[in-house]
């Protein structure tokens, strides 16, 4: 891809939803939730979907929407897609390239919020679930790790994984 492939690619990766799975990617095991969470993106609420049908209500919030990502500077020649897309976030997470968008500190304090929503949520309803993207899951469960969550279980790899937590009392 080129750069501009590149930033196309990304456009539109985020505006699409997601293929039919087979099977349910996750399975509650003590009760249902009251709602579903999810981030803006098109791919989070069409999973969501796909998973309970109406089932349960969602919810969609922007707190859950996955780290912005913006395609570095440089000459419009085509190289591999990784190429774009790693050292885009590298820069990105070093403090640079986030005019327009999100910064990383930003992103980090948001995915801050977003734990301490879940982990408000878990107390009102007991069990919260959310759909949303790979960078903030990823920040989402660390917070939630230091505020006592322990994490019993981790399902699915690469596309779609679940986590499974419990508030260690």
């Amino acid at each position: 891809k080129n750069r501009d492939e590149a930033v196309e690619y990304i456009k539109m990766y985020d505006s699409v939803g997601v293929y039919s799975f087979d099977q349910k990617p996750v399975c509650f095991r003590e009760e249902d939730p009251n709602i579903i969470f999810t981030s803006l993106l098109p791919r989070a609420i069409n999973t969501a979907e796909k998973t309970f049908g109406n089932e349960y209500p969602v919810e969609s919030k922007s707190l859950f929407n996955e780290f912005e990502r913006k395609v570095i500077k440089f000459p419009n020649i085509k190289l591999p897609g990784k190429f774009w897309s790693i050292p885009s976030r590298f820069i990105w997470i070093l403090g640079f390239n986030h005019k327009g968008i999100e910064s990383f500190s930003e992103a980090r304090d948001r995915s801050r919020e977003a734990a301490i929503f879940l982990d408000q949520n878990t107390q009102k309803q007991k069990m919260t679930v959310l759909f949303a993207h790979g960078f903030l899951n990823r920040y989402i469960k660390k917070q939630l790790k230091k505020s006592g969550y322990k994490v019993i279980d981790m399902t699915g790899q690469k596309y779609l994984g679940a986590y499974y937590f419990y508030k260690v009392k």
